[in-house]
């Protein structure tokens, strides 16, 4: 008779161990998830910052940069802190780009935002803002295309637009 109850008791050990094994496991899972889910819901507010920001600069210099100014800027890569393009950029978004910790210019080179002037002929000059950050997926790019309008005047062309006759329909 001892030998049942002692058998039962050796049952009922390896049955708690087991049952405290896969509680263990299912909490590990449980944890692990929330913190990958926690992780990526901060990259994620992150990028969002970093593309709103993005996207105001882009605005900020296509809509308040004239071309003449733009093509005093030699064609290349500068750093948003440079003087040359700083000029460029309205106070408020200088404002905001100094107070965001992540946004901070990086000290490597290849880190941090920094703007790529193109001129492509007399009328057309391309800015890209690239914010590169030590995670590939926080790093953002945006094209923004400057160009030169041209005034034409009716005098100026060789056959000026042909009136239009008017159609009366009683």
């Amino acid at each position: 008779m001892e030998d049942k109850i002692n058998k039962k008791k050796g049952y009922l050990l390896v049955d708690m161990v087991l049952a405290l094994a896969l509680i263990s496991i299912l909490f590990l899972g449980i944890g692990k998830s929330y913190s990958t889910y926690i992780k990526n819901n901060y990259y994620i507010k992150e990028k969002i910052k970093v593309a709103e920001i993005i996207n105001s600069l882009a605005m900020e210099l296509k809509h308040n940069i004239s071309f003449e100014d733009l093509r005093s800027i030699n064609s290349g890569t500068y750093k948003i802190s440079s003087l040359k393009i700083n000029d460029l950029i309205n106070s408020d978004i200088k404002e905001f780009l100094r107070k965001n910790l992540i946004l901070h210019n990086k000290n490597h080179n290849d880190l941090g935002w920094t703007i790529n002037i193109s001129h492509f002929d007399q009328y057309e000059s391309i800015i890209n803002i690239i914010y590169k950050n030590e995670k590939p997926y926080i790093s953002e790019n945006k094209e923004v295309k400057i160009y030169k309008f041209l005034e034409k005047s009716f005098q100026n062309l060789e056959n000026p637009p042909q009136k239009e006759e008017e159609k009366h329909i009683y």
